[in-house]
């Protein structure tokens, strides 16, 4: 949607893989905006990159794919 939503060129750029993660870069968006999707595929509902218990609702450990405090941190500094 966010692609879409800001006018952005449809084809991706892989900026990040890793096993069971990956993150795509969509730009040539209105106002210079661009947007990145990553996904993990191992976490289930969970928040990537803590180490905490499984979730008990899915009794799903958290990815440590990829790190989102890390990926939104990076988001905010560049802004």
């Amino acid at each position: 949607g966010w692609v879409e939503r800001n006018n952005c060129n449809e084809n991706s750029k892989r900026v990040l893989e890793k096993e069971n993660a990956y993150c795509d870069l969509y730009t040539g968006c209105d106002d210079d905006v661009q947007v990145k999707l990553c996904v993990v595929e191992d976490g289930g509902h969970t928040w990537p990159g803590t180490k905490k218990d499984p979730n008990p609702l899915e009794r799903t450990t958290p990815s440590q794919a990829i790190s989102a405090t890390n990926k939104i941190w990076d988001f905010f500094k560049t802004k």
